[in-house]
Order: C-alpha cells, then structure tokens, then sequence
C-alpha cells in the first residue's frame, strides 16, 4: 500500500536552505561509509527527491545537468564543504581536549590512590585538565601537540 503524500511549500530562498540542510545532514551520515550498502539510503533518497524539486525553484543553477540523478555542481559542494572542515576543526580540538583530560584525569586519580568507579572526583579533574589543554592549544594549535616514542 502506497503511503499518502503531503504537501509542502517553499520560497526560493527556503527551499535554497533545505538543500543546504540536506546536504550537510546526508554529508553528516555517508560521508565516512564505504561501499553504497553502508549508506543511509533512506537520507540519499530523499536529498535526491528534493533535488529533483529544483526546476520549481531558483536554484537550478547550483546543480549539474545530468540524464539520471541528482547533484550540487563543484564549486556549490566546495563552498557548503568550507562549513563541513570549519566544523571538523572545531570537533577535533573539542574531542582531543576531552580525551587527553580525561585520559590524564584518570592517571592523577588513580595514582593517588582512588578507585575508577569514582565518576565525581575524575569529573573534577577532568574540568582541570581541559581547562589547562584549551589554554594550551588556543594559544600554540597543533604545536602543542608532542608525541613520545615507547
């Protein structure tokens, strides 16, 4: 049985951020999947059906002229891929600080005798730790970073 569809209008300048939206949002889940079985098919789906949509738009510049399918020209995806690095370089910085405090928070807590089920007092230390690393690499970057042989 085929499901109802409904109905949803836009602007030009709505329906310019929905095809934003979508391909950050498609960007987000099947960037890192390899293999077409690993995507969200779902997600692709639909950022193709709204693609499609663009003839009632103006916006039919931003897309190639293809005979099947749907895409973003180039510059278009180069352009909404400048937020993608500027948010990843922003994730990593906040993902690395988590993990080196947490990481160091556990070697203070544990050397000094307490227990890893702890959760409050690593806590604490953690906030310490980040602190610390943010000052660190606001200032210095990637030049903070140090690696040491085993």
């Amino acid at each position: 049985m085929e499901k109802e569809k409904k109905k949803i209008e836009f602007t030009d300048d709505q329906y310019k951020v929905l095809v934003k939206l979508l391909f950050y949002g498609e960007w987000l889940l099947n960037a890192n999947k390899i293999g077409y079985e690993e995507m969200d098919k779902g997600a692709s789906e639909l950022v193709e059906y709204v693609y499609a949509k663009k003839g009632n738009f103006s916006l039919q510049k931003w897309f190639k002229e293809l005979k099947y399918g749907e895409e973003l020209k180039e510059p278009v995806t180069l352009l909404l891929l400048e937020k993608v690095f500027e948010y990843n370089e922003d994730t990593f910085w906040i993902y690395l600080i988590k993990k080196l405090s947490l990481r160091d928070a556990m070697k203070e807590h544990l050397e000094k005798g307490g227990k890893i089920t702890n959760k409050k007092e690593i806590a604490e230390l953690q906030w310490k730790y980040e602190e610390k690393y943010e000052d660190l690499f606001k200032e210095r970057k990637i030049d903070a970073l140090l690696t040491k042989r085993e």
